[in-house]
Parts: C-alpha cells; structure tokens; sequence
C-alpha cells in the first residue's frame, strides 16, 4: 500500500506499531531484484534498514511473534 507522508519509493507492508512502518524501498533494487526493507516512521525522512529482502524480513517477523506465542502459554 503506497500512503502519504512516507516518501517516494517506498511501498508500506506491515505497521509496527509505535508509528513505525516497514517498507519496501522500491529505489533500491539489487542485481538480483530484491529491494531492502526499511523501518520510517510516518512523516519522517529517515530510514532505517531492517533486511536486505523482502523474505528475510518476512521469515524475522514470523520467528518474532511464534516466540511470543511461546511466551504466553
């Protein structure tokens, strides 16, 4: 989902939740196709990497909430 407010370029993914969003950093594409990902926060110029594609940032997200999972049982 592109939105304003986050700049151009970037194609939003998945909204943290403290105002952070991660995105795909479309002016960033390596030989291979894969585009990083970026942590920005609405408004906000700067960006952050999180990953260097879009799987790892995936596969981190889906380790980070199985764990909590872990944690609440």
């Amino acid at each position: 989902m592109r939105r304003e407010g986050l700049g151009r370029g970037l194609l939003s993914f998945y909204a943290v939740g403290d105002g952070q969003e991660f995105c795909l950093d479309t002016t960033r594409v390596a030989s291979d196709g894969e585009m990083p990902v970026v942590g920005v926060h609405f408004g906000g110029d700067h960006r952050e990497e999180i990953a260097t594609d879009f799987g790892s940032a995936f596969l981190t997200l889906v380790q980070e909430e199985l764990a909590e999972a872990d944690d609440t049982e």
